[in-house]
């Protein structure tokens, strides 16, 4: 008989396991938010998330250790987000992260866990955490939904969990539909931070639209709405999406999209369940 490669020997113990425990449904579901989760509802200890074959060591382990039999089983109330920003291959980036990948995961801040709620609950918390809803400027939940659904690697997943069409839905079904996606076991946990206007607020210190690149959020908020008023644009409720809207004007008209540069999310004490530990992104209680 062939040699079997132990890791996929591994892989294959470890998917039957999730998947007798429920935190998998099938083979294709991904497995790092069933280990995630595996860890947290059992209170086993940090976790390495990245690179996978750290998760894997780390939950085969766990499983040579105690046996899947004494393991709790899927509580069906734990929602895996892991946030990740957008990043380049510059000079600059590889040097201080390694790689592109290690610099989005870093500047992301990190994966959490959120415990499933009432839809309206879970979904504020969810894009209170990533940045797209905030006091005073970005309190709209229905535009908060739209800039979510419209940022590329966010498109992409709901698009792939069969959910594109956020942003043309009511605010109560669009929030519906965000709640699924957040929950359901073919997702991944991997959503895009808000955009950050750090080039918007460049380009129009340069054009005198505000005083300074430091300027407060209220006089760029104002110079946003005057800017897009000007060029023929909606004007929007929020911040953020009047952002966005600067953003597709500059990549349609002059090649120069700021949305890929994202913004860290305010740091909120006691809402995260988990938290990152290392560069190589550790999760813990």
């Amino acid at each position: 008989a062939g040699l079997v490669d132990p890791m996929v020997h591994n892989r294959a113990n470890v998917i039957d396991a999730l998947r007798t425990l429920g935190y998998m449904e099938d083979d294709t579901n991904p497995i790092v938010p069933a280990i995630a989760k595996l860890f947290h509802a059992n209170r086993v200890g940090a976790l390495t998330l990245w690179p996978l074959g750290f998760a894997m060591a780390e939950v085969v382990a766990l499983l040579d250790r105690v046996g899947f039999s004494r393991l709790q089983a899927n509580p069906g109330d734990l929602i895996f987000v892991f946030p990740k920003a957008t990043a380049n291959d510059s000079k600059a980036t590889l040097t201080r992260y390694g790689s592109r990948v290690c610099a989005e995961i870093a500047k992301g801040g990190g994966p959490f866990m959120l415990k499933d709620a009432p839809t309206q609950e879970v979904v504020r918390v969810f894009l209170e955490r990533l940045g797209y809803l905030s006091a005073p400027f970005d309190e709209d939940v229905g535009e908060a939904i739209d800039v979510f659904a419209a940022v590329g690697k966010n498109q992409r997943s709901l698009q792939s969990l069969g959910l594109g069409a956020l942003p043309k839905l009511s605010v109560h079904a669009a929030s519906a539909g965000l709640h699924a996606a957040l929950a359901l076991p073919q997702s991944h946990g991997i959503w895009q931070l808000a955009p950050q206007d750090t080039a918007l607020r460049g380009a129009f210190a340069n054009k005198k639209l505000i005083r300074s690149v430091k300027a407060q959020a209220k006089e760029v908020f104002e110079a946003m709405e005057v800017y897009l008023k000007s060029e023929g644009l909606p004007v929007h409720r929020t911040y953020n999406k009047s952002l966005l809207e600067v953003q597709k004007h500059w990549a349609g008209a002059e090649n120069m999209c700021a949305g890929d540069e994202l913004q860290q999310p305010s740091a909120k004490t006691g809402e995260a369940c988990v938290f990152v530990r290392g560069a190589l992104g550790g999760l813990g209680p």
